[in-house]
């Protein structure tokens, strides 16, 4: 039995005869099995990190994807970890959500592709992937302002009715003067590939070396991350904070992120440029009749001034979500939602007044947001908060839920708030 173990496991041999016996095993063709770590080592941070980093090479996470990895079933789609259906057999929580209180879903899954150059040219290419007959198109003058979301459906290159590719969602960014304008598509990811292949094509876009894409292959994610603190001192206080840096490099690893990491086309003449936004936003959606209650409730905005103060004061003062113009926007700034948690779980409530009249219109330029901004949005992830700096900064309140000052330490982060219509007169089953 001694001997039996010793041909299995080198280690139980004297170190004189380890290395031959090795040797004579690569001979033979077989190779000792390396024993598995332990799980104690296995659920160290750092290797806890880079395993989450390696499990994410061929299905994308979703930045929510550890909350719900816990609450959900998960299943492998269009080449995201995507929650199936929850762990409790059972849909009505949802359902009671939907309908009578406030369901969020993450769907930062839906691809996002932006297009710039001179207007005429982007809706003249356009115009081939869709028709006037399916609705309001690209260059409908609701949206070409840039005040409202729209959808239209997509189609292969002159094949309409035939060849429908799928549905897409658009947004114009607002126009600060000039020809250039920029436009956001967002798609499914079942047919992002195939959409994107059209608009090259229609386009006759090439992929564009980038004055940033060399450097952004030598340097590494911590440049981004790094402050003037880490670069002055040499402290302990700066070593740790050098390792949060080095973590939070870690998490980025696996995201197009800076904005010269993501995949850049132009046509011969440099006039339209398209770029993979892909895995790079994140879109949130709230079903119910209490979402916009759960929304006023839950930001707390920063540097209000100017149509954006006028457009959330109009927000706080609706009664009933019905009021607002159906798929207007709303850009902001917000604060980080968790320095500013109740300490206890509370539910939102509805006010009991009737519609007082429909909102016609919101202030012009109150879609204006940072988050068309690459460097912003770069930046706003490189500053944001860690879950232990997060517990620190409750943990230094006197009073749970009253830090005076705490919300205002998070960074800020823009965003852009777009209405989605319903109607709650006509439920399943009733």
């Amino acid at each position: 039995m001694q001997r039996r173990a010793m041909s299995h496991n080198a280690k139980r041999l004297p170190r004189r005869l380890r290395e031959i016996h090795t040797r004579q095993l690569s001979k033979g063709g077989e190779i000792g099995k390396s024993k598995r770590p332990s799980r104690k080592h296995r659920r160290r941070p750092t290797n806890l990190l880079s395993e989450y980093n390696r499990r994410q090479r061929q299905w994308a996470w979703l930045e929510t994807h550890i909350w719900h990895a816990k609450r959900f079933h998960m299943v492998n789609k269009w080449g995201y970890r995507v929650p199936s259906r929850p762990v409790d057999k059972s849909f009505r929580a949802c359902y009671r959500a939907g309908a009578n209180h406030c369901l969020v879903q993450d769907i930062s899954y839906y691809c996002c592709i932006e297009l710039c150059g001179p207007e005429e040219i982007l809706l003249i290419g356009l115009e081939q992937l869709t028709n006037a007959d399916c609705g309001l198109t690209f260059g409908a003058k609701a949206y070409l302002g840039g005040s409202r979301e729209g959808s239209t459906m997509l189609y292969q290159r002159g094949k309409y009715p035939c060849g429908a590719i799928g549905c897409s969602w658009f947004l114009w960014k607002p126009q600060e003067g000039g020809v250039v304008r920029t436009l956001w598509v967002w798609l499914h990811p079942a047919y992002y590939e195939q959409a994107l292949q059209e608009m090259l094509s229609v386009f006759e876009l090439q992929v564009a070396e980038q004055r940033g894409a060399i450097e952004a292959q030598e340097m590494d994610v911590s440049d981004v991350l790094d402050t003037q603190e880490l670069k002055e001192t040499k402290s302990k206080k700066t070593t740790r904070a050098a390792k949060k840096v080095e973590v939070e490099a870690t998490k980025l690893e696996v995201r197009k992120v800076p904005f010269v990491r993501t995949p850049h086309y132009k046509n011969v003449d440099g006039t339209v440029h398209l770029v993979e936004l892909k895995d790079t936003l994140n879109r949130i959606r709230l079903t119910g009749p209490l979402s916009h209650f759960v929304l006023t409730g839950a930001l707390t905005v920063s540097g209000l001034e100017g149509p954006c103060a006028d457009a959330w004061t109009i927000l706080g003062q609706v009664k009933v979500p019905g009021e607002i113009p159906p798929r207007v926007v709303v850009g902001l700034v917000i604060r980080d939602p968790r320095l500013h948690m109740p300490p206890t779980k509370v539910k939102a409530q509805s006010s009991s007044s009737d519609m007082q009249g429909s909102v016609r219109a919101f202030p012009a330029d109150c879609n204006k947001s940072l988050i068309w901004d690459p460097a912003a949005r770069d930046s706003a992830t490189a500053a944001k908060l860690s879950a232990d700096d997060v517990a620190r900064l409750h943990g230094s309140c006197l009073v749970p839920g009253e830090g005076g000052g705490v919300a205002e330490q998070g960074p800020e982060i823009p965003l852009l708030l777009v209405h989605r219509p319903g109607d709650q007169k006509h439920r399943l089953g009733e």
